[in-house]
């Protein structure tokens, strides 16, 4: 939800420790957020993905994971991140991870984050400076439709 271009930051419904899971564990951003190499969203990881290492209620948060699971229901993640419609922004996560930007640049040091939050603003100036940068295309319709 937003207000003049303002967006208040999302509450999860689960406080996933990023931190735990990449530094502790080893995964990789793409490790739960699978679409990002394929296609325009990250998007949410499936809950099984989650169950394939928690399969017992060992936290509150793992807890509050089976319920979701119990009930059928998917966890209602909520995006940290997104262009506001009006700003008539296409961007596709794909291009830039062939492009072998590291996901920190958009995202910040989401390895020091436990709950997800925005780290970085997205502003126009932020991507003109980052396609100059790395010589990538800057034509209006590059992201703009």
């Amino acid at each position: 939800m937003h207000f003049f271009g303002f967006r208040s930051e999302p509450e999860q419904p689960i406080a996933f420790p990023h931190n735990i899971h990449i530094k502790t564990v080893g995964l990789q951003c793409e490790s739960c957020h699978e679409n990002a190499a394929q296609g325009p969203a990250a998007g949410f990881p499936n809950i099984f993905v989650c169950f394939s290492c928690h399969d017992e209620p060992t936290s509150e948060e793992i807890k509050k994971l089976n319920a979701y699971f119990d009930r059928g229901e998917t966890v209602p993640w909520r995006r940290v991140y997104g262009f506001l419609h009006e700003a008539h922004v296409r961007f596709h996560h794909a291009p830039h991870i062939r492009a072998q930007v590291e996901c920190r640049v958009c995202h910040g040091d989401v390895d020091e984050m436990t709950v997800a939050r925005r780290a970085v603003d997205h502003t126009m100036g932020f991507c003109v400076a980052c396609h100059e940068e790395r010589k990538a295309p800057n034509e209006c319709v590059t992201c703009h439709f």
